[in-house]
């Protein structure tokens, strides 16, 4: 079942230029409540909000390979059916904001696809009450004798995340004072939970990296063959 219905705010752009390929293309995002009180954002009021959005990016880039890039950042309002809502003109309810805005740390610690998962956390218990996001490209180094960061290391990337989703919740509610950071959760029907929208209290760094989960333009992969003695 979807969802009710949310904003879908989506962060995306490239994960370098490494030796001339065309670069991947990470993606990320999170989502707001759409409470029914006023006043209902339309088409137009979506790409100042986002274009604001983009200035909060700087404050993890610091922290991000300076080969990543942010492009775009995207607002779309998403129905109960789990679509984009269109406005009586048939124009779909989202706006865009295009930038170009690299990572702040020169250097090459990762390959462009390793990132950093960063879980929002409501007051919900289980995997329900619980989403994600993949940080690109975290310019940190692992300890090698535990193949992790250190713990210092993930509270800072823990209270840059802080700060920039706490800016963007606030970007919204400039424009609607009573929308929410949320996991939408689309409900259970073995466990009879109807769809519903769970409000973000913590967002937690955990001391592994990870990969890019939601990429697209992968990179184009070539074998070495090495035929073994009969």
């Amino acid at each position: 079942m979807p969802a009710p219905s949310h904003y879908a705010v989506t962060f995306s752009g490239r994960l370098g230029n490494i030796g001339g390929v065309a670069p991947e293309i990470f993606q990320f995002g999170m989502a707001f409540s759409n409470p029914v009180a006023s006043p209902f954002l339309t088409r137009g009021d979506l790409p100042p909000i986002a274009l604001a959005m983009t200035t909060r990016w700087q404050g993890l880039a610091v922290a991000i390979h300076s080969f990543v890039t942010l492009k775009r950042v995207r607002i779309a309002l998403m129905g109960d059916d789990g679509k984009v809502v269109r406005e009586g003109s048939g124009a779909f309810v989202q706006g865009d904001a295009d930038v170009t805005i690299g990572g702040a740390t020169a250097g090459f610690l990762h390959a462009p696809q390793i990132a950093l998962v960063h879980t929002l956390q409501s007051g919900f218990p289980g995997p329900t009450g619980r989403g994600r996001f993949y940080l690109p490209s975290p310019a940190v180094e692992i300890e090698p004798s535990t193949g992790v960061m250190t713990a210092l290391n993930a509270q800072a990337f823990a209270d840059r995340a802080r700060v920039f989703l706490n800016a963007i919740t606030g970007d919204m509610r400039a424009a609607k004072p009573a929308i929410d950071l949320v996991v939408p959760s689309g409900g259970s029907v073995t466990r009879a939970l109807p769809p519903q929208l769970h409000k973000v209290t913590s967002v937690q760094v955990g001391r592994a990296l990870d990969t890019q989960r939601r990429r697209r333009n992968a990179l184009t992969d070539a074998r070495s063959k090495t035929d073994l003695t009969p």
